[in-house]
């Protein structure tokens, strides 16, 4: 069992019996399994992957992309955009996430090519950041690894950007591993973090895929191919730190959506995270408030999924400001003092997404509007078919014939030219309504609202600042694990 800073001890989840194949013991799975036979356990094979794991890739790997240096890095792109907001100006965006997939698309309205982002990107200014891409495995084209090199590539020569994330629900581990690869050696400096969705067990994962993604199909275990990744990452960064000389910049995080319909087993989940995945990071999202229901749904004002969320929130803190449980599963130079102010930033994100719940809880209301939004300030959103638009909420509302908000412009009738339409008519009207619209209540987005929020807050960036101080200081102690677990109960 893993032991949490709130004094409880989270039970090890329970299994399919797929997962405890290779002849041991059920309650085998613990993290002080030597790796052979975690891996066994788990069924997780890499040798279809030795090769990639040893980095034959030279098809993919040529000379490094030179590229003008970015000046004063994250700090000095948010006080420009902090003078501008006093001003009552738009800065350019910090914070863009780009949306891969086809399912708009059409013959009318084209997805975006490389060559109209290529134009795109280089039309962005010297601000960008964080560049996070989502809806690949429904995008008929990025899909394939010459296609997403060159996409990542692209950014990377043609803007500011840091720091990219790649937001994945169900794709094949070669895959990752290759374009792993191929940027860290061709992209100086340049942090790539895969963000594997996983929303519970095997079961529950794969049946949410199935009603949630069109195409998926139950020859593939999304779950099972999401966790071999996670581990054929994990052993590419340490096999190639020689090779690769700054393996760190290889981030592995897995987010999990609570929801009503798999609240009751989140609190296992964390810690098999925790315990047994091991990643960098878990990110804990929430869905959006459906709309106000009985009272007799809802805990101390809160609906129960909510509940869980704010029980597990504080959890997740306390494993990184407290007990040190996450610092102590990373290599030591993870903790540099750059990643650290990040990894702050998520803290304080979730902790004033909590705050926001328990605001709701001890007032009635069913939801609350957020003060102070930065999305279309410092956060961005484009989508597949080129719009462009300071959220995705936004943006989808666009399509609403009777909606009063919508996005700023297709990038295409500007001639791709990004921040021309950032700051048009159309983008200061919508711009004025970020925060205030009827959509935004039930807004929890961190991407697109919590952190570009924080980064334009100098009350923020002092609480970030002592929650930075205290992931720096703390003492790595890792979990505690009970040896005498119950036995796993299997289900199909």
């Amino acid at each position: 069992m893993v032991t949490t800073s709130l004094n409880h001890k989270t039970p090890l989840p329970l299994l399919p019996e797929v997962l405890l194949r290779g002849g041991l013991p059920r309650q085998a799975i613990l993290m002080n399994l030597p790796w052979d036979e975690l891996l066994d356990a788990l069924a997780v094979d890499l040798s279809p992957f030795e090769r990639l794991l040893n980095a034959e890739l030279l098809t993919y790997v040529g000379n490094p992309i030179l590229r003008q240096a970015s000046v004063g890095g994250l700090g000095l792109k948010v006080l420009k955009a902090m003078a501008k907001k006093a001003l009552k100006l738009a800065s350019e965006p910090l914070m863009l996430t780009q949306d891969l997939s086809d399912v708009a698309a059409s013959a009318v309205s084209p997805s975006l090519t490389l060559q109209h982002l290529q134009r795109f990107y280089a039309s962005l200014g010297d601000s960008l950041h964080t560049l996070t891409f989502t809806g690949l495995e429904q995008s008929s084209y990025f899909q394939t690894v010459e296609a997403l090199i060159s996409l990542i590539e692209t950014a990377y020569a043609c803007t500011p950007v840091e720091h990219i994330v790649i937001e994945v629900v169900s794709l094949p581990t070669d895959l990752l591993l290759v374009v792993s690869f191929a940027i860290l050696k061709r992209c100086p400096n340049l942090r790539l973090t895969w963000r594997l969705q996983l929303q519970g067990f095997a079961p529950y994962h794969n049946d949410w895929i199935a009603a949630h993604r069109a195409g998926y199909t139950e020859t593939i275990n999304a779950w099972q191919q999401s966790v071999t990744s996670i581990f054929a990452l994990r052993t590419l960064r340490e096999t190639q730190k020689q090779s690769l000389g700054a393996a760190v910049r290889l981030g592995i995080e897995v987010e999990t959506v609570c929801t009503p319909e798999n609240e009751s087993f989140l609190n296992q989940w964390y810690g098999f995270v925790l315990g047994v995945l091991c990643p960098d990071d878990w990110k804990l999202s929430l869905a959006p408030t459906p709309q106000p229901s009985e009272k007799a749904d809802r805990l101390n004002g809160l609906l129960p999924y909510e509940a869980t969320f704010v029980t597990l929130a504080q959890q997740w803190e306390a494993d990184w400001l407290e007990t040190g449980a996450w610092q102590a599963l990373q290599p030591e130079e993870r903790y540099k003092h750059a990643t650290s102010w990040e990894q702050a930033h998520w803290v304080l994100a979730v902790r004033t997404l909590r705050n926001r719940l328990a605001s709701k809880a001890s007032s009635g209301i069913a939801s609350q509007q957020p003060t102070g939004c930065a999305a279309g300030i410092a956060g961005g959103y484009l989508n597949t078919l080129g719009v462009l638009g300071g959220c995705e909420a936004f943006v989808r509302a666009s399509s609403e014939a009777t909606s009063t908000v919508g996005g700023y412009g297709a990038i295409q009738l500007a001639q791709f030219n990004g921040l021309s339409v950032w700051h048009s008519t159309q983008a200061n009207l919508m711009r004025q309504l970020s925060g205030c619209a009827s959509l935004c209540g039930n807004c929890n987005s961190s991407t697109q609202q919590l952190l570009p929020t924080q980064w334009l807050s100098v009350a923020h960036w002092y609480e970030v600042w002592g929650i930075q101080q205290g992931l720096m200081g703390n003492t790595k102690t890792k979990p505690q694990l009970d040896a005498t677990l119950p036995e796993f109960v299997g289900h199909a």
